[in-house]
């Protein structure tokens, strides 16, 4: 059990692989946020650091983003 966050952007091209990298770190939590054109960390700045000091205080994680199923994943 690794606990790790995962966050990907709406449009990063690196989205392909989401489900397997979660599926693959046991404990991990993913998120998307919308409206990212790319990587989060580079197209919401903002919303990627809230995301991140929360899980690295250990708070619950602010309302952004969401996190995809399996099945809207392979709907893309």
């Amino acid at each position: 059990n690794t606990p790790t966050l995962l966050i990907y952007g709406e449009g990063d091209i690196l989205r392909r692989g989401e489900q397997k990298a979660h599926a693959d770190i046991k404990g991990s939590i993913l998120r998307v946020i919308p409206g990212s054109p790319g990587a989060a960390h580079g197209g919401v700045p903002a919303e990627f650091a809230k995301l991140g000091i929360a899980y690295l205080k250990g708070e619950p994680l602010p309302d952004i983003g969401y996190a995809p199923t399996p099945q809207a994943a392979k709907a893309r």
